[in-house]
């Protein structure tokens, strides 16, 4: 029997190098029995202060609700939905040439979605995680918080003389 593996891909539509790598993953997917978790990430809100991206930033401005629409997507209609749908979203961008996605309705009925999911380009908040996302690929982990007057063990080793026990009078 084979062993699932458990795939977390994150994507934004705007990205050609995530696109391609999501048509390669899903050609591979069935053939090493992969299970993909679609996540969103935004190079939008990641470059907001990068000059670089000022060339192109009003194009990935006009692409943003089909940011909200993937998210609307996979909240009411699961991951599945979520990875057709970027599908279709990526061939409008990449292959076709619809910069602006001026076809984003073409879009959703081409991943076999309801039309009514349009809406969600203009309301749908996305989740917080579509930008907590660090350079390797995860969320970053939370800081733990110490009490300010107890160290962690490897800072209260020294205190320790051998021979004697933690916490004894001595």
């Amino acid at each position: 029997m084979p062993i699932t593996t458990a795939v977390q891909f994150y994507f934004d539509p705007v990205c050609p190098w995530t696109w391609i790598t999501s048509r390669w993953l899903v050609e591979v997917a069935d053939h090493r029995d992969l299970q993909i978790t679609w996540n969103q990430y935004s190079l939008r809100y990641h470059n907001k202060t990068n000059p670089a991206y000022d060339w192109l930033r009003e194009e990935m401005e006009d692409q943003y609700p089909g940011m909200r629409v993937v998210a609307a997507t996979k909240q009411h209609h699961g991951n599945a939905a979520a990875g057709r749908l970027n599908t279709t979203l990526g061939t409008l961008i990449h292959h076709d040439g619809d910069d602006r996605l001026a076809r984003l309705a073409e879009g959703i009925a081409a991943a076999g979605l309801l039309a009514d999911l349009i809406e969600a380009r203009l309301r749908c908040r996305l989740g917080r995680g579509h930008h907590r996302v660090d350079r390797s690929g995860r969320r970053p982990r939370r800081q733990r918080r110490r009490h300010p007057d107890r160290g962690d063990r490897r800072r209260r080793a020294h205190l320790l003389r051998p021979g004697t026990v933690a916490g004894a009078d001595g």
